[in-house]
């Protein structure tokens, strides 16, 4: 597993946490909750690789801080809910992020089949996506 910098469309540069067998004939991009590249989603692509898959996730929130290895890291509380929703509207939602997840998918040799799964926030915008391809 490492950290991998990614570049999207527009020339943003972003981590991305990599997992997985390299050589995996599957890949995955997984979409993070409104609480950043914390361990929960971490760990949910470690599972994901646990089945054979190469999974990516990339650090959502990249564009508006970049602290520490995975970005920015939040917990369920009560008060990070709040700061997660903000940071969410901040990145703008489905605008950026969805540069960062097409950026993850073209990262794979294009002859692998690449899925798109997420949580929260993630999950929506697997489900945007998936109606713009």
């Amino acid at each position: 597993m490492d950290v991998a910098p990614l570049i999207a469309r527009d020339g943003h540069r972003f981590r991305a946490y990599s997992t997985g067998p390299q050589e995996s004939p599957r890949g995955l991009v997984v979409g993070q909750e409104i609480f950043g590249l914390n361990s929960h989603i971490r760990e949910g692509c470690d599972g994901f690789a646990s089945e054979g898959f190469r999974v990516i996730s990339p650090a959502l929130f990249d564009r508006l801080q970049q602290p520490g290895r995975y970005g920015i890291e939040l917990t369920y509380s009560a008060e990070d809910i709040e700061r997660g929703r903000t940071l969410a509207r901040q990145v703008g939602y489905f605008e950026h992020p969805l540069l960062e997840i097409e950026a993850c998918i073209q990262s794979f040799p294009e002859d692998r089949p690449v899925g798109v799964v997420g949580y929260c926030m993630g999950g929506g915008l697997a489900l945007v996506l998936a109606t713009q391809r």
